[in-house]
């Protein structure tokens, strides 16, 4: 029988373990100590704390990286039900896991599921943090990307901006969540064929990415890729080109 003292070293352990093995990609082993970890904070904690449900998100993040959804799916419900109970429904937490539940509907293409619970969050959120704060922004992005992947076009315009704004005036104009921002609207500007609104706004992410990010980083890449679809889309196929090898580069 471990003392409470061996008990909080070993979680130390054991989550420090489930980062390093998920950055090197190794999803089979960082889950496996992930399940150790959730066992481990369950006999610590019990299975109605705050704790163990974030044990659970964490091990259900995993998964969701990997693409298994349905094994995502049961954990990310038992840590929202969890937390819902122990921190109440109007708690920023309970939000941020209804938020992570959402999230592997929308990648199943459960849109109908997903739907109220982005609205959910945004509204807990709202009331919570504050309407001007970088959280809501993030769930006013979730559910215009699901407008956006249903074709509900004006809706999913109306919330990327919304959300582009609140991360303008929040985070400022050269954090890279604001390009996230910026690349969104973009995209959503070349899925409707507004491809001079969406030029800028991509060559501005572009800039911001590469200030913030460096030319080396995955994002710089995805934003060089987006200008030159934009630039082919235009039939400007000289000013494509480059542009797509250059992200092919990176």
């Amino acid at each position: 029988m471990m003392t409470e003292e061996e008990i909080d070293n070993k979680i130390l352990i054991l989550n420090e373990k489930v980062i390093d093995f998920r950055n090197d990609g190794n999803y089979i082993q960082a889950i496996a100590f992930a399940e150790e970890l959730r066992d481990l904070i369950w006999q610590k904690v019990g299975y109605d704390h705050p704790d163990y449900a974030a044990s659970l998100n964490n091990l259900a993040e995993l998964y969701r990286s990997m693409g298994r959804y349905n094994d995502a799916e049961p954990l990310f419900r038992q840590a929202a039900e969890i937390c819902r109970k122990s921190l109440g429904e109007a708690h920023p937490d309970y939000a941020t896991s209804l938020n992570n539940l959402a999230l592997v509907y929308y990648s199943m293409g459960r849109y109908d599921d997903a739907e109220p619970l982005f609205c959910q969050v945004t509204e807990i959120w709202g009331k919570s943090l504050g309407e001007d704060h970088p959280n809501c922004a993030t769930g006013l992005n979730n559910l215009a990307e699901l407008y956006r992947s249903i074709g509900r076009y004006s809706e999913a315009e109306r919330l990327f901006r919304q959300a582009t704004e609140i991360r303008r005036k929040s985070l400022g104009e050269d954090h890279p969540n604001y390009a996230a921002s910026l690349n969104n609207l973009a995209i959503l500007y070349r899925s409707m064929g507004r491809y001079n609104e969406a030029e800028p706004l991509f060559r501005k992410a572009i800039e911001i990415w590469r200030r913030s990010l460096g030319e080396d980083h995955p994002n710089y890449a995805t934003s060089l890729n987006n200008l030159a679809l934009v630039y082919d889309s235009m039939g400007r196929y000289s000013e494509a080109e480059p542009l797509f090898r250059q992200a092919t580069e990176i």
